[in-house]
């Protein structure tokens, strides 16, 4: 499974960013192949902070992530929240959904 981060800001994170973007997006090209996917995170049209889905499931290696990601290093981000992110959509394989819906239909029907 891999590691979803949701990192938000401080306040004037966001503004302070700009000064080291170019080099977040350094950071970003060099670890592509670390990363599933990311990008902005907004409420309401606000920037908030970034969200990554990283290709680990090793804390370890979210941390080192973490560690030489420019913005984090700046200490631009008041929270980083670190979970294991399931995948069902797209289907990790053929039929899935469809099991989990069966899945659920029994745990319903099925007497305490």
């Amino acid at each position: 499974m891999p590691i979803a981060l949701d990192c938000r800001y401080r306040p004037g994170g966001a503004r302070d960013r700009l000064p080291i973007r170019a080099v977040h997006l350094d950071y970003m090209i060099a670890n592509q192949a670390r990363v599933l996917h990311g990008g902005p995170s907004l409420v309401d049209g606000e920037l908030v902070g970034m969200y990554l889905l990283l290709a680990t499931d090793d804390p370890a290696q979210a941390d080192d992530f973490l560690a030489g990601e420019p913005y984090a290093r700046a200490g631009l981000f008041a929270e980083v929240r670190r979970t294991l992110f399931t995948g069902y959509l797209p289907e990790p394989r053929e039929g899935f959904l469809q099991e989990l819906r069966r899945e659920a239909s029994r745990a319903v029907a099925a007497p305490d």
